[in-house]
């Protein structure tokens, strides 16, 4: 039996994390430890959420659990303080729990470099300032926004509710050339991404998906899964390690 480790920041994540863990080619168990955090997309707000002390106190109540991967399932609060600062959370996680770690930043990054992508498009639920956050994260890795819009979500309460028919403008807004991404864990992403997906000609890659699929790359958990989209059965890089995992 796997057992995934999922820190959560301000309340439980949606049901579909169990939902997809459940359906894993291989036996696998998860256990949600709630982090503090502000239901608030606030720079100061996601670097609160993102401290090393409250993500390694998660982290020690998950040891016990004896968990085979801990995943910071967090987009804003692990890309708010940059790539180094993201590394350092990884690095603490690792300490604290006693097993290797992600984020859903760092698995963005994982994903992209599994599909060979350099350029994309964003639809971010934050308002623009945590949006100028991520896209500045992901230029730390080579990885260029070329598009991005903002649908100025003032915290997870009202990401939570978002579901396909808001995102179809911004869809249009993006383009369909590039890439897209959707950030926020948040978001029932698994359910947009089997909605939206297949209206698309390019990848769709969004945060519960990544966080999951890279979650389950480090445990040894098969992504063979429909789930996982274009990111099924492919194989992490390892680009993010930094000696993290």
């Amino acid at each position: 039996m796997y057992r995934i480790g999922l820190l959560a920041p301000f309340r439980e994540l949606p049901g579909e994390f169990a939902d997809v863990i459940a359906e894993a080619p291989e036996p696998a168990a998860h256990w949600q430890v709630i982090t503090a955090a502000e239901d608030s997309h606030r720079l100061a707000a996601l670097q609160a959420a993102g401290d090393l002390g409250t993500l390694e106190a998660g982290a020690r109540r998950m040891r016990r659990w004896e968990p085979d991967v801990v995943s910071w399932a967090c987009t804003s609060g692990s890309f708010v303080g940059g790539r180094k600062w993201a590394q350092r959370q990884l690095r603490a996680i690792t300490a604290a729990s006693g097993a290797p770690a992600s984020s859903t930043s760092v698995a963005f990054v994982e994903a992209l470099g599994a599909l060979a992508i350099d350029e994309v498009a964003v639809i971010a639920p934050y308002p623009q300032s945590a949006a100028a956050a991520f896209a500045a994260f992901l230029a730390e890795w080579g990885i260029a926004v070329r598009a991005s819009v903002e649908l100025d979500a003032a915290g997870p309460t009202v990401s939570e509710r978002l579901d396909a028919r808001d995102l179809a403008p911004a869809l249009e807004r993006v383009g369909k050339e590039l890439p897209i991404l959707l950030p926020d864990t948040a978001l029932w992403g698994f359910g947009l991404h089997r909605e939206l997906a297949p209206r698309l000609a390019v990848p769709l890659l969004v945060a519960n998906q990544v966080t999951l699929w890279h979650a389950f790359e480090i445990a040894g958990v098969s992504t063979d899964s429909e789930r996982f989209g274009a990111l099924r059965l492919r194989a992490a890089p390892g680009i993010t390690g930094d000696g993290a995992y």
